[in-house]
């Protein structure tokens, strides 16, 4: 078994992937898996051994805390992965002595009323999960009584010694998984040895020594669950999830759906599965939820649909009605809704590299001409994700309505693609009616600055508002001494009639500058080296537009004279080529428009 790490260059983004094993009853056999596999999933198998230097140790420290990434950071790992059986193979011969009698699945007493969903309930990846009872070492454990209506999240971490990962997991720190995590959340720990038992009591005793020392007793009582017996002896939902696959870990979110949880691993640093890490994906079901809610209390949305749930690689190309103009003439707030899911909603199936995606308009007069960028987004490393992005200045670009077409761009990998607009009146009290567009951007060196010339712009009497409105970041590394433009902070400065707005990317470099983003809306635990900070971007996110209230520098009814230049530490960047480098030299993906609101 081999881990696919090489660097790859295209178009999109220059990156590194961490690409693990994937699942465990489809690969190899009970000696041993033999075979190179592509994908990745949260049941992942093998020691993870690393060449990644530096970056962090997987705790989120304070920004000033955390160290920066070299150029040696993202080395891809080696091919040192062990063989190991199969996790199903082993399970399910320790159970064939056992007589599966544990049935905790009925109670004489009727559940409370707290939202349990009645089903159907399936074993999937965001399937609805099924109710169980489990006995743990302080008493039995009923899903449907603890559940809290969606204000928790409920996550599962199993045990098994023949297993590099799952042992890991199981012995790394609680007192670093208690810090990390939220407290809206249920932790449940399995075991899947013949003594589970004694197996949860040393556990037990673990956290209850990090408990007290972090002084939590109160905000952890009733949520640490230990459970006493194998799980696969369980007869009801639980148990016959666990058979169906063996997982080291998943979860159950908000919405109660069974979840994936990633790759659990410090994948900037030692490469060892941390317990820790299972804290980024309660992190991440939280940032899910409040969205949701945000979402469902915009009052009359227009939803316009683009792709829905279709299979896209490389370009898809559209044509979409949008309401008339009269009826644009109302909305003040544009929101790109994307979903770029896996196949069979797995992680297994999901393109392993971060690569740059890409909305398009295409020209009215030449339809086949698609090349003015309206949103961006960067893939993850073997994961999913969806991402809501506010782009009301792009309202401008579609103001007459009508039928017009779109390119989207998702990268050569696959995903099943869902994209709609979401057209809503936020009371703004002004709407985008008119754009100019501006710079792009290029090869980051002596070449740069030169070629941005002034733009001479008359902007109405009537504006009410002026936007700047730009999408940057930057790419490759390792072919300079600053690690530009992926890793290095390059500062971006627009003037307006002498006036400056400037753009930084300080989190560029590091350690954990993407990690900490997760309850942004970064997705947690991907398969690669996504915690580090980047320039602009992270793996699994949208690019945040850069928009700056540029109104109180124009002069209405006359030309602005507007300027704009790239720095590094102050300077044009002139680029010290490493010796014998071996990545991507610096580039700056640059999209910038002057957007006028009346």
């Amino acid at each position: 078994m081999t881990v696919s790490g090489k660097y790859q260059c295209s178009a999109a983004v220059l990156g590194v992937a961490l690409v693990v094993v994937a699942a465990l009853y489809s690969c190899g056999s009970k000696d041993g898996i033999s075979s190179d596999l592509g994908g990745a999933g949260n049941d992942v198998v093998g020691e993870l051994s690393s060449d990644v230097g530096g970056g962090s140790d997987g705790v989120v420290p304070d920004v000033d805390e955390a160290e920066t990434v070299s150029r040696n950071d993202v080395s891809p790992l080696d091919d040192s992965i062990g063989d190991v059986p199969m996790l199903a193979d082993v399970v399910l011969d320790e159970v064939d002595d056992l007589v599966l009698e544990v049935d905790l699945q009925d109670g004489e007493v009727t559940p409370p009323d707290n939202g349990f969903s009645p089903g159907p309930y399936g074993f999937a990846p965001f399937d609805t999960a099924g109710p169980f009872k489990v006995p743990t070492l302080d008493g039995q454990v009923d899903l449907q009584w603890i559940w809290s209506g969606g204000e928790d999240s409920y996550v599962f971490m199993f045990y098994h010694p023949d297993y590099e990962y799952a042992t890991g997991l199981w012995g790394s720190s609680p007192k670093d998984l208690l810090k990390a995590s939220p407290t809206n959340v249920h932790y449940f720990f399995l075991s899947y040895t013949n003594t589970p038992m004694a197996d949860v009591e040393a556990l037990k005793v673990r956290f209850d020594e990090a408990i007290s020392e972090l002084g939590m007793e109160a905000l952890w009582e009733g949520r640490l669950h230990f459970v006493t017996v194998m799980p696969v002896t369980l007869v009801n939902w639980l148990g016959d999830f666990v058979k169906s696959k063996g997982y080291f870990a998943f979860a159950i979110d908000r919405f109660q759906r069974i979840r994936e949880v990633g790759l659990l691993a410090n994948v900037v640093g030692s490469g060892v599965a941390e317990m820790k890490y299972l804290a980024q994906e309660a992190i991440y079901f939280n940032f899910e939820w409040e969205r949701e809610q945000k979402l469902a209390s915009v009052q009359s949305v227009k939803v316009v649909s683009l792709f829905e749930g279709q299979e896209l690689a490389n370009d898809g190309f559209v044509d979409v009605v949008l309401p008339s103009a009269e009826e644009m003439e109302q909305y003040d707030t544009l929101e790109f809704d994307l979903t770029l899911g896996c196949k069979e909603k797995s992680d297994d199936n999901c393109g392993e590299w971060d690569y740059l995606a890409n909305l398009y308009l295409c020209s009215k007069e030449e339809p086949d001409k698609c090349d003015v960028e309206i949103g961006r987004w960067i893939t993850a490393y073997h994961r999913g994700g969806r991402w809501v992005t506010d782009a009301s200045a792009m309202l401008a670009l579609l103001k007459d309505g009508g039928t017009r077409r779109f390119r989207l761009n998702v990268s050569w990998q696959t995903y099943v693609t869902s994209l709609s607009f979401r057209l809503s009146n936020a009371g703004k009290g002004a709407r985008p009616v008119a754009w100019h567009p501006l710079w792009s951007g290029g090869a980051f060196d002596l070449t740069y600055n030169p070629s941005k010339e002034p733009k001479s712009i008359v902007i109405p009497a009537t504006a009410k508002r002026v936007e700047l409105y730009a999408l940057i970041t930057g790419h490759g590394f390792g072919a300079d001494t600053a690690n530009c433009a992926e890793f290095c902070n390059h500062t971006h400065h627009f003037f307006v009639n002498e006036v400056e707005y400037e753009k930084t990317h300080p989190m560029a470099g590091v350690g954990v500058g993407c990690q900490v983003m997760v309850k942004e809306g970064v997705v947690p635990n991907q398969f690669g080296t996504w915690p580090f900070g980047r320039s602009g971007w992270c793996p699994g996110w949208d690019v945040k537009p850069f928009v700056a209230d540029v109104t109180a520098a124009v002069k209405k009814g006359q030309d602005n004279l507007l300027t704009y230049k790239a720095l590094y530490f102050g300077k044009d960047y002139d680029p010290k080529v490493v010796e014998g480098g071996d990545g991507f030299a610096a580039r700056l993906d640059v999209t910038t428009y002057l957007v006028v609101w009346e």
